[in-house]
């Protein structure tokens, strides 16, 4: 049960980081091309 706490808890930490490395790729790219 411990093992399965530890994965899930590691899976929702990088599920979250992804995302928001996404977002902030995203709102990067977005800005770039909105001041050229």
């Amino acid at each position: 049960m411990v093992l399965i706490d530890q994965w899930k808890t590691w899976f929702t930490f990088v599920t979250g980081t992804v995302s928001h490395w996404f977002c902030d790729i995203s709102l990067n790219t977005a800005i770039f091309l909105i001041t050229i």
